[in-house]
């Protein structure tokens, strides 16, 4: 069974003018295209090309809105996906328990990240970037967020989290915001001086299931 890939771009676009969430009455999803069963990590390159990745297919579907989707690139368990400004491309897999690099055209390239601080990744999961090059991931399977800088160094910055996923950095880069899916919470750090302060509970889903 294929998913439908869904884009509501009227929703962004309400977001940046009004800052709000709009009605359900103003929003009109538009079908892009049928690919895969499981997906995560889509992202869109400076060129218009779409990247969705298909986790349980192991392979990285490449579209544009009106075009055949393509598969760009093969892994164990594709999932967050994110593109630096030299145009590689970051791909967390949960299967390979690595941040994986792709250039432009879906072809491996070294190095992967693997470990940070000398203890194995378990399931990366999703990735954000930074303004200095560099890139915070998730890792839910050691209850750990991770940050990598523009050279390549990677340490810990937060752990003991409850199934971390998703994660994102405020406009100004002073905030981390990491969704908690054990919990059913979206929690809060402040950055300060490459480092991750003062948690706290944004939004608190639990009572909801």
């Amino acid at each position: 069974m294929k998913a439908a890939l869904v884009i509501t771009s009227v929703v962004a676009l309400w977001l940046i003018q009004n800052h709000e969430l709009p009605s359900e009455a103003d929003v009109t999803p538009t079908k892009v295209c049928d690919v895969g069963a499981f997906l995560e990590g889509i992202v869109f390159d400076r060129d218009g090309f779409g990247y969705v990745s298909d986790y349980t297919g192991g392979v990285i579907h490449r579209f544009r809105p009106g075009d055949a989707p393509v598969i760009w690139a093969k892994s164990s368990h594709p999932n967050g996906h994110k593109i630096l400004d030299d145009g590689i491309h970051l791909v967390a897999d949960g299967g390979e328990r690595a941040i994986l690099r792709f250039d432009a055209e879906g072809r491996r390239q070294a190095p992967s990240v693997t470990a940070s601080e000398g203890i194995a990744l378990q399931a990366p999961n999703d990735i954000t970037l930074d303004a200095q090059g560099g890139y915070y991931f998730t890792d839910h399977g050691t209850g750990k967020v991770h940050h990598v800088d523009d050279e390549g160094n990677v340490r810990t910055v937060a752990a003991g989290l409850s199934v971390p996923n998703g994660l994102a950095l405020s406009p100004d880069g002073q905030t981390l915001y990491v969704a908690e899916s054990r919990s059913n919470r979206i929690i809060a750090f402040s950055v300060v001086a490459g480092r991750l302060e003062e948690k706290r509970t944004l939004a608190d889903f639990s009572s909801e299931g």
